[in-house]
């Protein structure tokens, strides 16, 4: 048959269909070809040539009812290949902590980016063949930009849909842990298939698990420098908080104590002892502006009698100009205020004014010419026209005034 001289075949796995008749491998038969299984099917014969030196699995079949005792209708084949895991035989034989693993490039524990690859159709069937996957760890490393011999492959098998199932480990090269940009740019090229593994490993998806960050691991994972700056800032803050409390505290005493002197916040009508405080508060007051006053007129009776001592010749004649200057400011003051008085009693209503005297215009001998003369009309003219009041008593009995008329204007 040319099925089964393909040159790429290496397993040939039909059981459970309805073949009849003879099973003829023909006389070709591709030197890859390592498996082929016909189970349960309805084969009366089967015809095998030397050339073919792999397995061959016929139970179930009405051949074997001929031929019971032969390997090909023997259920318990021999024992496949173990599957590839990646040697650890250079590192010494110790036990990791949870969470980490053994690198086969430094023998030392870590934690790896792991995750599970499953090939949905390798060109191979022997999960032991340890060339294939030798290859596929070197091309992981190469395309990840990993350090060589940091890809551990474990337990490869094929499940349930016939896929190639492979447990991967890539461990960091410069520490315990892979910092976030490069699990960010592991992740991406292999869940976005960026890396092509080998060919005879076919089309893939990968499927990552958690990776534990070292800020997951608990106080554990944090250096002593970052342990011993944490625990000073709390103590800087305990401390702080402690003066804070003190303070208010103290305060709260002080007003308390305060407002215990004072008789309460606003006073206890009734009681002797706030009234006896309030009294001897007020007398305090009382006895501060006593003595203020009294200083006051201590100072001016010095200054009254330095004066005193000025007029009577004790001091200077500089002293005296002094003195004489400081009574004549004083009688200018009195006057200006005796005028401002009277302006302010006549500004009131109901006062009575005085009547508004003319201008006087003073003429001068030789003057009166004719531009004096315009001048004198036009001032007459603007003047208002004013009654003439009647004499008073005072006028009367004053001398010549009994027969004064009123002042002549002035000729136009």
């Amino acid at each position: 048959m040319k099925l089964f001289s393909s040159p790429q075949l290496q397993q040939v796995i039909l059981d459970g269909n309805a073949f009849n008749g003879t099973l003829d491998l023909g006389r070709s038969i591709s030197s890859e070809l390592s498996m082929v299984s016909f189970k349960d099917n309805d084969f009366s014969s089967v015809t095998v040539t030397s050339s073919y030196n792999g397995t061959l699995a016929l139970a179930g079949n009405p051949v074997c009812d001929h031929l019971p005792n032969t390997a090909y209708c023997n259920v318990t084949q021999h024992a496949p290949s173990p599957a590839y895991t990646t040697s650890l035989v250079k590192c010494f034989s110790g036990a990791c902590p949870p969470e980490q693993s053994m690198s086969p490039q430094s023998c030392g524990c870590a934690y790896p980016y792991q995750g599970v690859m499953y090939f949905r159709a390798p060109f191979f069937a022997d999960v032991g063949n340890g060339t294939a996957f030798q290859e596929l760890e070197s091309k992981l490393w190469t395309k990840l930009e990993l350090s060589p011999g940091s890809v551990a492959l474990q337990d490869p098998f094929f499940n349930s849909d016939s896929y190639m199932q492979v447990q991967v480990k890539l461990f960091p090269s410069g520490g315990p842990y892979f910092n976030r940009t490069e699990v960010m740019r592991i992740g991406f090229d292999l869940s976005n298939q960026t890396f092509k593994p080998p060919k005879e490993f076919g089309p893939y998806y990968f499927i990552a698990s958690p990776y534990p960050f070292p800020d997951r691991n608990g106080p554990a994972s944090k250096s002593k420098g970052a342990i011993i700056g944490i625990a000073v800032g709390c103590g800087v803050l305990l401390i702080a908080l402690v003066g804070a409390a003190v303070y208010a505290f103290m305060q709260r005493r002080r007003a308390q104590k305060a407002t215990e002197e004072l008789g309460g916040p606003f006073g206890v009508v009734g009681s002797e002892r706030g009234a006896g405080r309030r009294a001897a508060a007020e007398r305090g007051e009382v006895v501060l502006v006593r003595g203020a006053e009294a200083e006051h007129q201590q100072l001016r009776g010095g200054q009254r009698a330095g004066v005193r001592r000025v007029r009577q010749g004790v001091q200077g004649h500089a002293a005296q100009r002094a003195v004489h200057r400081h009574q004549e400011g004083a009688a200018r003051f009195h006057a200006g205020r005796a005028r401002v008085q009277d302006r302010d009693r006549a500004a009131l209503p109901g006062a009575p004014q005085e009547p508004r005297r003319p201008r006087r215009l003073l003429l001068r001998a030789g003057r009166a010419d004719a531009r004096l003369r315009v001048h004198v009309r036009r001032h007459a003219a603007r003047q208002p026209h004013r009654e003439e009041r009647p004499a008073s008593r005072l006028e009367e009995a004053a001398p010549g005034g009994a027969g004064r008329g009123p002042r002549p204007r002035l000729p136009a």
